[in-house]
């Protein structure tokens, strides 16, 4: 239910904005934009995906544990089609999921597959799976398609505005330029709502999955031990303080973990 609002306001944004420039006319547009992107975003394929992180295709005789692993949460989830498992170089523990549930993907750095134990992978494929399963990679496909033409119209519109008072062809009015400027932000920050929103949502569908909130907690807490390491010894002389949740794609590990830890502790229904 909170995607669909997320979703409808996004696009609600995108026609007033669309509106503003030129009327209906340019919400049809607007509309029409937002099948084609939509469209053409869909005919991606997920092997172009991993070629632009240099992965490399996980077979199971490379990997047993990870293949096996992915294989029966896949069972567990109901999923007809195996994940193409993938290996992003480097050491930086990472995870992530693209396709459909007719192509799933799923990419594992050589970091993760070394460090994380048998547990916390299972944990965290199971959040990848079931970014899958939910149709995640959809729902923020057409986010980005409408807040890239919600970014669009509103800078036209503002340069639009800006030409007519300069040439003194007519006033715009203050409001509509107000909504313009406004637009771009408002559709950004229900963006990364939209983004936290399916997190945990990820992280609810994982610890029913697996049976094993804890060991999700453990893997997200392994990972962001290592994440807030580079950051301190890349940025901690030049940043200060924490980003604010509003800013964030992810919810803040913490509160994940707290959240997790919180259903492992709840008593088992009989």
């Amino acid at each position: 239910m909170i995607v669909i609002v997320l979703l409808a306001t996004i696009t609600a944004v995108l026609l007033v904005s669309a509106n503003l420039i030129a009327g209906p006319t340019g919400m049809v547009v607007a509309a029409a934009l937002i099948f084609a992107g939509i469209f053409s975003a869909r005919r991606v394929a997920p092997a172009f995906v991993m070629q632009m992180f240099n992965a490399k295709v996980i077979e199971p005789h490379d990997w047993p544990e990870a293949y096996n692993t992915v294989n029966a949460l896949r069972q567990g989830a109901g999923l007809a089609a195996m994940p193409q498992l993938y290996c992003l170089p480097g050491a930086r523990m990472m995870a992530f999921s693209t396709g459909s549930q007719d192509e799933p993907v799923i990419a594992l750095s050589m970091g993760a597959l070394q460090h994380l134990s048998s547990r916390e992978l299972h944990g965290i494929v199971a959040h990848e799976l079931a970014h899958v399963v939910s149709g995640d990679m959809t729902f923020l496909m057409m986010s980005e398609v409408m807040a890239r033409l919600t970014r669009t119209f509103a800078t036209l519109g503002l340069l639009l505005a800006i030409w007519l008072s300069i040439s003194g062809e007519t006033r715009i009015p203050l409001l509509t330029i107000l909504v313009l400027a406004i637009a771009p932000i408002a559709v950004s920050l229900l963006q990364l709502a939209l983004s936290r929103n399916r997190e945990y949502d990820a992280d609810d569908y994982a610890a029913d999955l697996t049976g094993d909130p804890a060991g999700l907690a453990a893997g997200l807490q392994k990972i962001e031990r290592e994440q807030a390491a580079i950051w301190r010894r890349l940025f901690q002389p030049y940043v200060r303080g924490d980003v604010p949740t509003l800013l964030r794609t992810h919810p803040r590990t913490a509160d994940r973990v707290a959240r997790l830890l919180a259903r492992a502790r709840q008593p088992v229904d009989e």
